[in-house]
């Protein structure tokens, strides 16, 4: 693997609603047909599902089989989303599980790494309160996982596809979008780790990325 920048489009089906996948689906294609069939960078095309993570496609700068795995791809119910605090927090380790297994296998290769994280995020948990035996595991995860990320040189790139909401949809695309940016202060103290400081949105900026949403176009 050469100093190149090397992307990773992750299409995040665990904490993504099934309609949406559709539209993703047809965005990603449009993605890699904007400029021809040939990269500009080395891209591989990862699956997040309900049992982890999945490489679809390995680096490539052939668009055409990126195309071709992800349409050979069949697309999964994402049952754990269900309204449900142990299924949130299963979400949660799986994707943050995802993210380390990526930076492990990063670590060491030259270049610069993208992930282009194509998801609406994770729960937040913005209520709940921990004892401070919790606060530590927690504050110790984050802080382990800032590390890996800084060693495996990744930047990631948050992208919420459900678009421009109105109305009720409005108030739940916001819950994750704008709240996040209270967790973007670094961590001095145990007692400051929250669920939040592993929001994909939070990561994203904080790995010097970016947290796109509210955009009708992936």
């Amino acid at each position: 693997m050469d100093a190149t920048p090397h992307t990773i489009l992750l299409v995040d089906e665990l904490n993504t609603h099934f309609q949406d996948m559709a539209y993703t689906r047809y965005s990603v294609n449009r993605l890699l047909h904007h400029d021809g069939m040939k990269l500009q960078q080395p891209t591989a095309l990862y699956i997040l599902s309900n049992d982890g993570l999945h490489v679809l496609q390995n680096y490539t700068r052939d668009a055409a089989s990126i195309d071709a795995a992800l349409r050979a791809h069949k697309a999964v119910l994402p049952w754990k989303l269900q309204r449900n605090f142990y299924w949130g927090m299963e979400r949660i380790n799986l994707s943050i599980t995802a993210l380390q297994q990526i930076a492990i296998a990063s670590t060491g290769t030259p270049g610069h790494k993208n992930i282009v994280w194509i998801s609406p995020g994770l729960p937040l948990f913005t209520m709940l309160r921990m004892d401070a035996e919790g606060e530590q595991r927690l504050f110790d995860a984050i802080r382990h996982l800032s590390d890996q990320l800084l060693k495996a040189r990744i930047s990631i790139y948050s992208v919420d596809p459900r678009g421009v909401q109105v109305g009720a949809f409005a108030a739940n695309v916001a819950s994750n979008n704008f709240a996040y940016a209270a967790y973007l202060n670094g961590l001095t103290q145990t007692n400051d780790a929250a669920f939040g400081n592993l929001a994909i949105q939070t990561l994203a900026t904080q790995t010097g990325g970016h947290a796109f949403f509210g955009r009708n176009d992936v």
